[in-house]
């Protein structure tokens, strides 16, 4: 063989290990770009998936993540860039995302103005139109510092409107008109308020006051006992002469050593009653005034006599006559 023939051999296998080499070389560095291209997507989709989820099981990363912080796209074929790549996030979302981060620091803010607490002791303004019990019990609870104890079910609504400000005692007592249309009451003992029927209430810890002026009694309708001394009338017969004029629900007893009346019902029909009572006893008092007349030349005893036989003849001639 010839020497010029060896050279060609020669550069022709050199030709033939630099083309080998270009393409090694092509081909890794367009393996590299891809694996470029992919990493951080693909690490974006590891870091979002539980930790005790198998290797195996996760599903293969279509496109990379959107940031934490961008509105989710509903469908991921329609959330394009501007540029019309699918795989940008949309132009519409740095907009959105403070919109979304302004409403959830504003949330805790609207939580704490409606969950302010009640001051206890401070004025009650009762503006309950056809609202359940149970829930005008719950103000009274918050605002009076009270505490509600209920005997029995009672699924009803009432209506309290009062545009000014009340106490503890004013917001009870219109509670005890409102539930006594219904046959209830509210029996107040200190800081408990017990809800109970009349037939109950007049068994249960009322208050107890003695006297007969009836302007010392409040036409409420709170539930209270009343002994009321008789002065001049008998209070037994009293008591029978009464007992048409006071309410099935109250309870009225008469007491012939003290000569006296006990009643229990309502402040308002206490009231009304005793200002029946007291016109009867003043009547009977002036009747039975009781005077001394001192005799000069008759006997006492003759006169006294003489006195009462012309009082029995004159009713006795009423007795005919009628």
């Amino acid at each position: 063989m010839k020497r010029d023939d060896i050279a060609a051999l020669s550069r022709m296998e050199r030709n033939r290990a630099v083309r080998s080499r270009t393409i090694i070389y092509c081909v890794a560095l367009a393996w590299l770009l891809c694996a470029a291209s992919v990493w951080p997507g693909t690490q974006a989709w590891a870091q979002s998936q539980p930790a005790d989820q198998p290797a195996a099981s996760r599903p293969a990363p279509l496109a990379p993540s959107a940031p934490a912080d961008a509105a989710p796209a509903t469908n991921p074929a329609d959330a394009t860039s501007a540029s019309g790549l699918p795989g940008d996030p949309p132009a519409s979302q740095p907009a959105s995302a403070p919109a979304s981060q302004e409403a959830v620091t504003t949330a805790p803010a609207n939580r704490a103005v409606t969950a302010q607490p009640i001051a206890v002791g401070g004025p009650i303004v009762l503006n309950f139109v056809d609202a359940p019990l149970d829930v005008v019990l719950q103000y009274l609870s918050e605002a009076a510092g009270l505490v509600v104890v209920r005997t029995s079910r009672l699924d009803a609504r009432i209506t309290i409107v009062s545009r000014q400000p009340v106490s503890t005692d004013e917001a009870v007592s219109l509670l005890d008109t409102a539930l006594a249309a219904r046959g209830y009451a509210a029996v107040r003992n200190e800081r408990t308020l017990k809800i109970v029927t009349i037939e109950q209430a007049r068994r249960e810890l009322i208050p107890v006051r003695s006297g007969n002026d009836p302007t010392q009694v409040q036409p409420t309708d709170r539930i209270i006992t009343q002994v009321i001394p008789i002065r001049y009338a008998d209070a037994t017969k009293l008591k029978a002469d009464l007992a048409s004029l006071v309410p099935d629900t109250a309870d009225l007893a008469a007491n012939a050593a003290s000569n006296s009346l006990i009643l229990t019902s309502t402040e308002s029909n206490v009231r009304r009653v005793m200002e029946i009572i007291r016109a009867i006893d003043v009547t009977m008092s002036e009747v039975s005034q009781v005077r001394v007349f001192q005799l000069r030349y008759a006997n006492a005893s003759n006169a006294a006599r003489l006195i009462t036989d012309l009082f029995r003849t004159d009713q006795t001639a009423r007795a005919w006559q009628t």
